[in-house]
């Protein structure tokens, strides 16, 4: 590690990637010594592309992804962890499994964001778009399916998740109920992530292959996305009073700023702008009554406080206005058979682990969930030592908040360096929860 900031070395990170396989970690493997190492791997490099992004240093780290071609290699996966969730992880729950430590466990949860984050990062340059190639297909259903997620998710159901009474571990919660919990939770994140991604397609239509823009629009993503600014999930209203989540913390917005977008807000309604108006979609968007519908229910939501912070959607509600005149068909016209590039790595993921589910959890509870003492020593010391930089602290932002109350933090756990305190108090409630991940250190 450099003394200029840096978390990894470029002939570090150019090390990392190269040792990436051209193939996803079979699932069955998830969760192994070698897994654990690509994990590691994986997270310094994460760490290190947004340290570079938010401190606008040379971004080696997507250079080094776009020239070793493992952007595809990273979508993949993605979609084998997303499996794995949706699966083994699901079976896992079903058990009496009590596991010595949840930390092996959590690190495969985690995983899943893990990679969100990196491509998250990198996928805000064009080059690392077209670095996907056909592996883009995979990644719009995959946001298709987290957006579908976020749509169904309540305020009320935001609200529990980001509770800050929730984040210790209830007296009467087992270990497998706390970490779905946390699984919930990353979701979510992941999920909100997805509007990133889909704001960085619709900025590089023109860079993107046909298929990957018939995929975006046969997606209904725009349906998507309507349907998210009207149940916002990340606002709620308490006492009359409008919460918004920023930053994974809610925060009380002031009556004058009721109508301030968030950068998620604002995310949503640039990716519309853009799938609207943009000449690669015109062509492909075929609006019926029913897609109608739902682009009127934009109209009550630009209001003038909204078009003065973002002045190109004026335009957007001038068309949604005269469209309110027009009338269209019931149905897509139909259109001659033409051959078209449809997403594979899902479904081969799925073909290779079909039936096998159940014996891959087994497997894994067996073989890398239940580790020994000195296994779960080394790997709680390599888990401390990858948030152990001073040069993370610049990617908290604002004042670090108390991983108890939310308050203002000045203290960190000193043995494994992961979660921020207000008090010795607080640090001392939250001890149960923290020791499972930091008393193998010692």
């Amino acid at each position: 590690m450099e003394s200029g900031g840096d978390i990894l070395m470029l002939p570090e990170a150019e090390a990392y990637i190269n040792s990436f396989s051209s193939e996803p970690f079979p699932i069955r493997e998830i969760g192994s010594p070698k897994w654990m190492q690509y994990h590691e791997y994986l997270e310094k490099l994460s760490q290190q592309a947004v340290l570079s992004a938010a401190t606008n240093q040379s971004e080696f780290v997507m250079q080094l992804l776009c020239e070793h071609d493992k952007v595809a290699v990273l979508i993949a996966d993605l979609i084998s962890h997303e499996l794995w969730r949706e699966n083994v992880f699901k079976i896992i729950l079903k058990t009496n499994f009590s596991p010595k430590s949840t930390l092996p466990l959590y690190m495969v949860i985690y995983h899943e964001a893990c990679v969100m984050n990196l491509l998250e990062t990198i996928m805000y340059h064009k080059d690392a778009l077209e670095s996907g190639e056909s592996a883009l297909l995979d990644l719009v259903d995959y946001c298709q399916r987290q957006l579908v997620h976020l749509t169904s998710c309540k305020p009320s159901d935001t609200e529990v998740i980001y509770d800050t009474k929730m984040t210790v571990q209830g007296d009467d919660e087992s270990d497998l109920q706390y970490l779905s919990r946390q699984s919930c939770k990353l979701r979510f994140e992941c999920s909100v992530k997805c509007i990133s991604l889909v704001r960085y397609f619709t900025d590089h239509l023109d860079a993107l292959p046909v298929s990957v823009v018939s995929r975006l629009v046969k997606s209904e993503i725009v349906l998507l996305l309507v349907r998210l600014l009207e149940v916002a999930p990340w606002s709620v209203r308490k006492d009359g009073q409008l919460y918004k989540l920023i930053d994974q913390k809610w925060e009380e917005i002031p009556r004058e700023d009721t109508h301030k977008l968030t950068n998620v807000e604002g995310q949503i309604w640039m990716a519309l702008y853009q799938m609207l108006f943009s000449p690669e979609t015109q062509n492909k968007n075929q609006i019926t009554e029913h897609s109608k519908a739902q682009l009127m229910k934009l109209v009550s939501l630009l209001n003038d406080v909204v078009i003065d912070q973002m002045p190109a959607l004026g335009q957007l509600k001038e068309t949604l206005l005269r469209m309110q005149m027009q009338t269209f068909p019931d149905q897509p016209a139909s259109t001659q058979p033409i051959i078209e590039q449809i997403p594979e790595i899902r479904e081969k993921v799925e073909s290779l682990n079909s039936g096998k589910w159940g014996a891959i959890a087994k497997h894994q509870i067996k073989n890398y969930f239940s580790p020994s003492d000195d296994d779960l020593r080394k790997l709680a010391s390599n888990f401390a030592a990858m948030y152990d930089s001073d040069a993370l602290d610049a990617l908290i932002p604002g004042v670090p908040k108390c991983v108890v109350c939310a308050q203002d933090a000045t203290k960190r756990c000193s043995r494994c360096k992961c979660d921020w305190y207000c008090s010795r108090e607080c640090q001392l409630s939250h001890w149960p929860a923290h020791k499972q991940s930091c008393n193998p250190v010692q």
